[in-house]
């Protein structure tokens, strides 16, 4: 049973992994970063919000964050108002 899990755990993290590359590839190819980084404070501020609603477990919480942190693109030294990282 635990070879399962791990074999699941390690399927999932590859999934994601993969998952996390190519959308990073296509958000930084983005003909208007300043549009799409407005766009992605935006949306991820809203979906912390709901899932902090939900009452979702503090886990849950985390690896939302810690995802979208990984996903989304922030340019060095842009300005604050357009970092969509959470």
């Amino acid at each position: 049973m635990n070879g399962n899990i791990a074999q699941l755990q390690a399927g999932t993290f590859g999934s994601q992994a993969a998952m996390q590359a190519v959308l990073r590839a296509l958000l930084t190819t983005h003909p208007d970063i300043d549009v799409l980084l407005r766009a992605l404070k935006f949306e991820g501020e809203e979906a912390l919000s709901l899932l902090l609603g939900m009452h979702v477990p503090d886990a849950s919480l985390d690896a939302f964050r810690d995802t979208w942190n990984h996903l989304v693109p922030f340019p060095d030294g842009g300005p604050d108002s357009l970092d969509p990282r959470l």
